[in-house]
This record gives C-alpha cells, structure tokens and sequence, in this order.
C-alpha cells in the first residue's frame, strides 16, 4: 500500500513508477493521483503516464474527463473524450450537474 507518490523531478520516470506499481497489484485495482497544471491534459510526466493506467481521469474545477480508457464495458460506444460535471459540497461531497457527455470544447 502507498500513501502517496511523490515526484519533483524526472517526470518522464511517472511511467516507470505506474509500471512497478502494475506489476505488484496481481490483479488488484491502484488508484494514483498525480497534479497536473489546469491547463494540460495530462498530470505530471505528461504522456508516459498514460501508458499503464487502464482508466485515466482528468479533474479539473466542476469537470472530470475520461482522457483514455482502454477496457469499454461497450465495445461499440468509445468513452475516450467523455466529461461529467459536478459541483463539490463541504470540500468533500460530489454533486452531478451534468452526466456523461462529449465536451463542446
């Protein structure tokens, strides 16, 4: 179990680190948080992190956007690209105000 990961520097090793943690998981689920700048899509390490992850997830303030998913529960709709908006209560509680959507951006 981690408590969290930390990298303040050699963001491109993102990819390496995902890639340990992968192969410890056997067959267990991680969920790993990285900061990223409001304007980028990706978290630190920009795009080697999107290599492991079978579910990559983008917040921002009010948004969520599903930047790669590589197992669809449908394989006929894609859900790369899709954005769900919500609102936070008390820090801590997710508020829905829009559901699963393509982004107008």
């Amino acid at each position: 179990m981690a408590d969290y990961l930390e990298i303040s520097d050699n963001f491109y090793m993102v990819a390496e680190y995902l890639k340990q943690i992968h192969d410890k998981l056997n067959g267990g689920i991680a969920v790993v948080a990285l900061q990223k700048d409001p304007k980028a899509d990706q978290g630190r390490g920009g795009t080697f992190g999107l290599e492991k992850p079978r579910l990559y997830l983008n917040m921002d303030a009010g948004k969520i956007k599903i930047r790669k998913a590589k197992n669809w529960t449908n394989p006929e709709k894609n859900p790369n690209g899709l954005v769900l908006n919500y609102k936070l209560i008390g820090g801590c509680k997710f508020i829905v105000t829009n559901s699963w959507h393509q982004d107008k951006e």
